[in-house]
């Protein structure tokens, strides 16, 4: 059956062949037969969006005891019944005459806001009045109602009651309806002109209105829409009506009802002890940031509220706090010069902001001046303050950024500077629509959150319908990038203007002289073969910079939270409780966020959503042991782990007195001095980011942490909270431990044990080794602990140091004291996957060889694929030194066995691992030719001057070696690479083909143009004689058919290939890959023209990304999937979860329990038949597209001829640039010519390119597409090359261009291996 949805270029398609095996029943239900079914408490519950009486429910939300072992079921079909979400995908547009694009639309939607939020009300009505002449069918949708709040608002705030009840008047003439904002807007302009009684009869007025619109009363006052001054005015308003009747009372009692309803449910208190203080500049200011965390006279809720506010507001409210106490604040900015500077900059700053707004408004410069009249509006949001704070803060914050020292591009400056200004009016915003109401009924949702009854389907479905009509009533639309240029380039040229930094310069006889010299200046560079504007720092500011970062602390980041986060109930409702955020990180792609907000209201991502809460969930604490170390090191200054020295004792190079007069030598010296400069600046930037993650412990040294997740475009979660979370180094890990404690057990003691094998580097070896590498360390383990830094330090050694000497801590506790085995242990124990993105792939094709090679197949002991891949190829090595000349010789390269010889046992694990861990997230042969070539070097007797070449020979045999090892996962690959290949070059066919208009030219002579190549008889072969014949002879059939038109020649497909890879994982999560040639737009500002690429515009894909990046994004996919799987299950058994993407952490007692449910979620999700479905989806997404061809002419003709006679079909009367439908794709591809000798001619040669050449610019776009060379297919037509463009000149043209439809390959057939022994294999996660 097929679902239809309300918006008709949309839809969505049942899925066919999709379907769950479950060995183990949660309550946390896949199924979807039981959405609906509330009880009539529930359902009066869920009306009055009160959910602190959840005693009510009807399902039990006790969590279930956690027994020692999960008993394996046999498979119960889980079947999803959720539709596939199917959107059009973008169209090159070309603008029709009168009309707007759909991109330039939306700016002018953004400006037209603008305009109404400062008062320029009768700009706005031109705008729309042009907008509503210039729309087209795809951009009606913007000019909705929520544009016309605006318009109603704007007359309000200016009292302009009359004017506003107009346009109100009007909105049926628009053909729209009153939303509850609408009527909202208008309650509160009547409350603003202070006339009660008038005040309350308008309000009785309107409340029926509404409620015959179909809105309640209720849902006003439960909304953010009043604030609570206004709904205090509206119970004013009743209580003194001198006409009080029945109406006036209901409205009252509603009133209470709702208030009484909405009660918080929080109230918590913490002691907390003065965290230890990090002097540093940057630190001071985060410090800003964390004071909420102080306030002992809030509730944790009403305190993470705090904080928020202060992380987003820290770097404005420090400035204004200089404002306010100027002379004060000047003498303290005396004793640093860097913080003086800033505060001269501010005051010169503000005053020339303030002029450039008196300049904004007034209308006689704006006459002649149309670049202040796009960017005016957008400028005069925030004050002079604020504007001069970003723009100080963003500029500091951003060099070094994008690759250029000492500086940064233009481009990536003005929209960082505008993006910032645009952020901070959206937060401004945000919390002028805050009231009481709101807040307790985010409260009531958030206790369901923590009391975990929202793990409920049932009720999290309910929650999350409430949750998204209170989202419909905001509407922000998104400045225009071109906007965001324009304000940034504004404030930084302003910022360019004023900024002085004091330096000195040497006068005459040595005299040191004092002067103001410019902080900042703007120039050009050549960048990567391209001349590219930047703002460089003054050489005086970056000392002082160097000195005490601010690039990445002026600007507070956001921070873990005190409290549960806000749950995922809709795709942009979750994470912190004020800062709005999405559910997935969209990399610039809009569709992407189209079919995650469609999905969100289909109500297919519940169960992700549910997963990413289970994360979010786990409540962190600060490891006090390993902090006190941590510390000690710190103020020490010196460098252990992933805590870098304060100083590095590294001295610039004395210049070469022979400098000027030989070349080589002022080379390497200059080359000596770069490296130099850059481990000062890398040691730097790493003790910067270390003091972030120092100091938030420190500031949560007493507190509980939450981290919010969100996703990637792949569905992998990630923690919000960049600087401090156990996604980072060794350092945040070794810092963290998980609040609950519970009793090791005796399991529990022995999975410690191997974790301290496995972080000291010894994971490699039996359960039962590394039991007894620790067994054997205990005298080493005791020492660590009671004299971590002046003992002898073992713990120091391990691979990851401090989560070693945590785990020291752990086990030392345990073992002191009186019953190890009930020791309250707090420390994550991991379970790691073996290169579990194989390990996907192997169960996938089913291979079996591959599956022992990565754990999937039971062993005595872990296998270790990077040392069975070096041995492999230190045997083909060993058998080539054996062998006589190999007959293969890269040109000027040396031969194949001289290499070897080199090589020959020098090949180990560690040159290999990077190469094989990447590969099966689809690393190009370059990039694993550079992995190589980098491990090459560390080893001694390689000669430096081969290690280039001597790479190629080594990628060439690791990729071989792979290919050899999984074969099933290659095959796998191929199949996906293939897929997104045809999909890339695919275009719709309603785009190419007019179905219904017929040629209007004769069809002999189309007859007669189709056979022009072969009019001369002596120039015919037999085939062409006899199709020549053949297709005469049905000449008089064919005169009165219709056949489509094609519009669009495949030769030049162009601008119209816009057809990107889309599918679905097991969770109904939609993935979009966002590769695309973004179109380029020149923006014209006072600094420079800059080249912006508008992810907003309609653009053709990059077919080369789509295809080599859908095999890893496809696996990732998988993986994220698995591990939300695992998640789900964890909660429900009462397991505390954390996961680093494949690498899954619980409590010690609970690891057993959980590599149950791991297993048992791998083969939950791999007994579905995944890649039948994949192309299932493939087949019904792209159903009626096609795929431009480029085939020989003959034999095209010659498999025409064929089919003709096979199907008894006369009619194939294709010529060249038509639509074939007769012919697949698949028949298309078995008479393509073996070209693989020309492949290996052009690899040949793209070898000898890059060996004569010292530098490869991966960046280039000439290098990015012979990178790819290897998987040039002679049938999807590529760019076309200068030969090509010479053959099209020739009278008979040896190739010819059809359409076809778009058809998908068969999928390899599947190997021998069997899921049900992951169940017996020990070291599958590990």
């Amino acid at each position: 059956m097929i679902t239809f949805i309300r918006n008709t270029k949309s839809k969505c398609i049942s899925r066919p062949n999709i379907r769950f095996n479950s060995k183990v029943y949660y309550s946390i239900s896949f199924k979807r037969s039981n959405v609906n079914k509330l009880s009539p408490a529930q359902t009066r519950l869920f009306a009055y969006h009160n959910y602190s009486t959840a005693a009510e429910h009807a399902v039990s939300t006790a969590a279930p005891t956690v027994s020692s072992e999960i008993n394996y079921h046999s498979p119960e079909p889980l079947n999803i019944n959720n539709p596939l979400v199917i959107l059009p995908q973008p169209r090159y547009t070309p603008r029709e005459a009168g009309k707007i694009l759909s991109n330039v639309f939306t700016e002018h939607i953004a400006v037209l806001r603008a305009c109404l939020k400062i008062g320029e009300i009768e700009r706005a009505r031109n705008i729309l009045s042009n907008l509503y002449k210039q729309c087209t069918s795809d951009t009606k949708k913007y000019l909705n109602i929520k544009l016309h709040n605006e318009f109603i608002e704007a007359y309000l705030e200016i009292k302009q009651i009359n004017e506003a009840l107009q346009w109100f008047d009007q909105l049926n003439y628009y053909g729209l309806t009153p939303d509850l904002a609408t009527f909202a807007i208008l309650i509160r302009g009547y409350l603003r002109l202070d006339l009660d009684f008038l005040g309350c009869s308008m309000l009785k007025i309107l409340v029926k209105e509404a409620e015959e619109c179909g809105y309640s009363f209720e849902q006003l006052i439960e909304s953010n829409l009043l604030s609570d001054k206004e709904i205090e005015k509206v119970i004013h308003l009743l209580r003194t009506d001198p006409d009080s009747n029945k109406a006036s009372k209901e409205l009252m009692e509603k009133i209470e009802n709702v208030i009484e309803k909405q009660k918080p449910v929080i109230n918590e208190e913490l002691n907390l002890v003065e965290p230890v203080s990090t002097e540093s500049f940057g630190v001071k200011l985060m410090k800003s940031a964390l004071s909420a965390i102080k306030e002992r006279d809030l509730d944790l809720v009403k305190r993470q509220i705090k904080l928020e506010e202060n992380a987003l507001q820290a770097a404005m409210e420090r400035w204004k706090h200089a404002n306010e106490h100027r002379k004060e604040k000047f003498v303290n900015l005396q004793k640093n010069v860097l913080k003086k500077s800033m505060w001269k900059w501010h005051e010169k700053l503000v005053p020339l902001i303030r002029e450039e707004l008196e300049r904004c408004k007034n209308k006689e410069i704006l006459l002649t001046d149309r670049e202040r009249i796009s960017y005016g509006p957008f400028l005069q949001l925030l004050s002079a303050e604020k504007l001069s704070a970003i723009t100080i803060l963003e500029l500091l914050r951003q060099n070094g950024g994008g690759g250029i020292n000492e500086g940064m591009k233009t481009t990536r400056a003005v929209l960082s500077i505008g993006k910032a200004v645009e952020n901070e009016y959206n937060s401004e915003q945000l919390k002028k629509k805050q009231n009481r109401n709101a807040f307790n009924k985010d409260l009531n949702v958030h206790e369901l959150f923590a009391s975990g009854k929202l793990f409920n389907m049932t009720i999290r479905r309910a929650a999350a319908k409430i949750e998204a009509k209170d989202m419909q009533t905001n509407w922000n639309p998104e400045w225009p990038i071109t906007v965001r240029a324009k304000v940034g380039s504004i404030l930084a040229s302003m910022l360019l203007e004023c900024a002085t930094i004091p330096t000195t310069i040497n006068g005459k006889e040595s005299e040191e002289i004092s002067m103001e010299a410019p902080a900042f200046y703007h120039s050009y560079i050549q960048h990567k073969g391209k001349r590219i504007g930047v703002i460089k720092l003054n050489p005086q500011l970056i000392q002082y910079l160097s000195k005490e970062s601010v690039r990445d602390s002026v600007h507070p980041k956001m921070l873990p939270m005190l409290v549960h986060p806000r749950p995922w109930l809709t795709y942009n409702s979750g994470g912190y409780l004020t800062s709005p955020t999405y559910a997935m990180r969209s990399r610039d792609c809009p569709e992407q966020l189209a079919y995650l907000q469609k999905a969100s209201e289909e109500g297919h991502l519940d169960r992700v959503f549910a997963g990413l809460d289970v994360l979010g969930s786990t409540c962190w604490i600060i490891n006090k042991k390993v902090y006190k170390v941590v510390l000690e090191v710190w103020n020490k200054g010196e460098a252990l782990g992933k805590i870098p020295s304060a100083e590095l004792n590294l001295k610039m190079p004395d210049k070469p007195e022979n400098c000027e007069t030989e070349t080589s030598l002022k080379i390497k010296w200059i080359k000596e001095c770069k490296e130099i400069a850059s481990k000062i600046s890398n040691n730097h930037s790493e003790r910067c980011t270390a003091n972030y993650k120092v100091d938030i412990a420190g500031a949560f040294l007493n507190e509980n942490m939450y981290f919010p997740h969100s996703l990637d475009f792949r569905g992998r979660a990630y923690p919000i909270p960049p600087l401090f979370n156990h996604l980072g180094n060794d350092l945040c890990r070794g810092l963290l431990l998980f609040k609950e404690a519970k009793p090791l057990g005796k399991n529990g003691l022995t999975w410690l044990k191997i974790q301290i094998a496995n972080l000291a580097g010894n994971d490699k070896v039996s359960f039962e080794d590394r039991i007894k590498f620790t067994e054997d360390h205990l005298e080493d383990i005791k020492d660590s602990v009671k004299n971590p830094l002046d003992g002898r330090g073992w713990w120091k050694k391990a691979e990851d140091p401090w989560q070693c000497l945590a785990a020291c801590f752990e086990l030392q506790g345990a073992l002191e004291s009186a019953d190890p085995e009930k020791y309250p242990s707090q420390i994550p124990i991991h379970q790691d996957g073996t290169c579990n993105g194989l390990q996907h792939y192997a169960a996938l094709g089913g291979d079996l060889e591959g599956a022992k090679q990565v754990d999937l197949y039971p062993s005595d002991k872990p296998s270790d694929i990077y040392t069975s891949v070096a041995a492999r190829i230190n045997e083909m090595i060993a058998k080539t030194c054996s062998e006589p000349q190999d007959a293969l010789d890269f040109s000027d390269m040396h031969s194949t066995r001289e290499l070897a010889q080199i090589l020959l046992g020098k090949i180990s694990r560690k040159v290999v691992k990077q190469t094989v861990m990447t590969s099966v997230y689809g690393v190009t042969f370059i990039g694993a030719r550079l992995q190589i070539e980098s491990r090459l070097k560390e080893i001694e007797d390689i000669p430096q001057e081969r290690v280039r070449e001597l790479s190629f020979y080594v990628a060439k045999l690791v990729f071989n070696c792979l290919g050899e090892m999984f074969y099933g996962a290659r095959a796998i690959q191929d199949w996906l690479v293939e897929c997104a290949k045809r999909i890339s070059k695919s275009v719709p066919s309603e785009i190419v083909l007019d179905q219904n208009s017929p040629e209007h030219r004769n069809e002999e002579n189309f007859v007669n143009g189709n056979l022009q190549h072969s009019s001369n008889e002596h120039l015919m072969n037999n085939y062409e004689k006899e199709l020549h014949e053949t297709e005469k002879n049905n000449h008089d059939n064919l005169i009165n058919k219709k056949r489509p038109i094609v519009k669009i020649p495949p030769s030049k497909p162009g601008q119209n290939q816009m057809t990107t890879v889309v599918w679905t994982t097991p969770l109904d999560l939609p993935i979009v890959q966002p590769y695309r040639k973004l179109s380029t737009r020149v923006v014209k500002t006072n600094l420079q023209n800059i080249n912006i690429e508008d992810p907003n515009f309609p653009s053709p894909v990059n077919p080369i990304k789509q295809r080599q990046a859908f095999p890893p994004n496809f696996i990732h996919s998988l993986d994220a999937t698995h591990m939300l799987m695992t998640a789900l299950a964890c909660k429900e058994k009462n397991l505390t979860f954390a996961s680093v993407h494949d690498s899954f952490w619980t409590h010690a007692c609970d690891v057993e329990v959980m590599n149950q449910i791991i297993r048992d979620q791998f083969i939950q999700l791999h007994e579905q038949p995944i890649m039948e479905n994949l192309r299932n989806e493939f087949i019904e997404r792209y159903k009626g597209y096609i795929v431009p061809v480029k085939v020989l002419r003959e034999d095209f003709e010659r498999l025409k001829l064929q089919k003709m006679k096979e199907t008894k079909n006369n009619l194939i009367t294709t010529k060249n640039n038509g639509y074939e439908s007769i012919l697949s794709l698949d028949e298309l591809y078995k008479i393509i010519p073996n070209s693989q000798k020309n492949k290996n001619l052009k690899l040949q040669e793209f070898t000898n390119t890059l060996n004569t050449n010292n530098i490869i610019d991966l960046d280039n776009k000439a290098t990015e597409s012979l990178i790819d060379i290897t998987e040039i297919d002679d049938l999807l037509d590529e760019d076309h090359d200068i030969e090509e463009e010479i053959e099209k000149k020739k009278k008979a043209s040896k190739h010819i261009h059809i359409w076809v439809d778009l058809t998908f390959p068969k999928l390899p057939a599947k190997g021998e291996f069997k899921l049900s022994s992951i169940m017996e294999s020990q070291y599958f996660f590990d």
